[in-house]
């Protein structure tokens, strides 16, 4: 296809999580308005959602209302209960597996993904069925593939509730329904620059690497990692965004354990080790978790499944922590699989072979919340998610409303205040510039 300039009420930028929920939710508040352009475009670099260099790719991701902070907790409920169930009823397609999940470990303190007494806390408050393990033995007596009972000080709690996403079925998922509500959906079209040329109208000119030109009277910015250096090249903003390079693997283990579900999907916590290195949050999920991790076969031509192991925190040092996406490498580091190997052969029983390894961008806030907000100023009509911060997917379909309403300038679902863009820890400021002052509202 050759350039094109062409008019768009709303375009959504970036074909991930977020990215597809607000394409999918503005199609469909903006279906039936009969128009002579179109009514939502979505844009996005990759020839497919979820694409295998950004955050949202892959099987899965955990969904849980086992968080410390209590507002998670709610927003988790919140989106099982409306947004998802309305996602799968539209797609036709199961997307959510419940099969439980264990938070279990030492007391660490809260960490990014809380901790095992703040959630249990949470949980006593907020009504939450769980299950309590006083020591590592009582987990053990349940499941045959955790090794817990050697460490004197671990505990447990397990939510029923809980369970698994399909990621990347998610995603294209919410591509499909925007698209049965109209939504232009444009691949390996991905965005170059984006400047305001008016006041009123389609005043936002978006260029792309085709040199496709898009006006829009609206823009959703769902840029993941690449956020912050778009603010600054494009918009002459920054913002307190980081980058973490974060890994996770695939491992065989025992088809006999498996079968019996002696592989909770779980979350351990640990306190920091190796100064810091060894951030101690490692996390697994079930074998049911892992649809594009055939079962492997064994030397005696056995068939034996795979789990995703993992772990939520990048070391210290600098290549872990790249200020650009451009200097992001998806080359795994030997010393963090050597920790996770570590991890598993000493957690769990009936482990085989490392069958496969990965390293995924996180887009991480300084702060416990996501960035979903308007920007300030002269630039309001422009939305932006971002710090997703490897927790935001199990929330997927309700951010997507949320950025589709603030676009449309119409009531978010849920109270959205604490995901302001000009919140302190943000930090936002023009460049070359003191950071601009806090405001209650955008």
């Amino acid at each position: 296809m050759g350039f094109q300039k062409k008019k768009t009420r709303v375009l959504v930028v970036g074909a991930g999580m977020a990215g597809a929920g607000a394409a999918m939710y503005c199609s469909m508040a903006m279906d039936g308005k009969k128009e002579d352009i179109a009514n939502v475009t979505l844009i996005d670099g990759a020839p497919y959602p979820a694409n295998d260099v950004a955050s949202s790719a892959g099987d899965s991701r955990m969904y849980r209302k086992m968080y410390s902070d209590p507002f998670y907790a709610k927003m988790q409920e919140f989106a099982l209960e409306k947004n998802w169930r309305e996602l799968e009823a539209m797609c036709g397609e199961q997307l959510l597996v419940a099969n439980g999940l264990l938070f279990y470990g030492e007391e660490t303190g809260e960490t990014v993904e809380g901790s095992v007494l703040g959630a249990k806390k949470t949980m006593e408050e907020l009504g939450i069925p769980f299950e309590s393990f006083p020591s590592g033995k009582d987990i053990d007596a349940r499941w045959a593939g955790v090794r817990a009972g050697d460490k004197p000080r671990y505990e447990g709690v397990f939510e029923h509730t809980a369970g698994h996403a399909r990621a990347a079925p998610t995603c294209n998922a919410m591509v499909r329904v925007a698209r049965a509500h109209g939504c232009e959906v444009m691949y390996y079209d991905g965005l170059k620059h984006l400047k305001k040329i008016g006041n009123d109208g389609f005043v936002w000119e978006a260029t792309t690497e085709r040199g496709n030109v898009y006006h829009a009277q609206k823009v959703i910015l769902c840029l993941g990692g690449w956020t912050r250096e778009f603010f600054n090249r494009e918009l002459g903003l920054d913002v307190n965004l980081d980058i973490w390079r974060v890994h996770y693997t695939h491992y065989e283990v025992d088809k006999g354990i498996a079968a019996q579900g002696g592989y909770p999907q779980m979350f351990c916590f640990r306190k920091e080790r190796d100064g810091g290195n060894d951030g101690g949050l490692y996390y697994a999920f079930s074998p049911n978790a892992t649809e594009t991790a055939p079962d492997m076969i064994g030397p005696g031509g056995e068939s034996n499944p795979q789990i995703k192991v993992g772990v939520d925190f990048k070391t210290l040092k600098e290549r872990d922590t790249p200020q650009t996406m451009a200097q992001f490498d998806y080359t795994p580091s030997e010393d963090v699989l050597a920790m996770i190997d570590d991890w598993v052969r000493n957690n769990m029983n009936g482990i085989g072979r490392r069958t496969s390894t990965y390293v995924a961008p996180y887009s991480m806030t300084r702060d416990p919340y996501f960035l979903l907000d308007c920007l300030p100023g002269d630039m309001k009509d422009v939305v932006v998610f971002a710090g997703g911060s490897g927790r935001a997917f199990k929330f997927g379909p309700l951010l997507g409303e949320c950025l589709a309403r603030l676009a449309l300038e119409q009531e978010t679902p849920i109270d959205v205040s604490n995901f302001r863009i000009t919140r302190e820890t943000m930090g936002l400021r023009k460049i070359g510039q003191p950071a601009l002052p806090q405001t209650a509202k955008m």
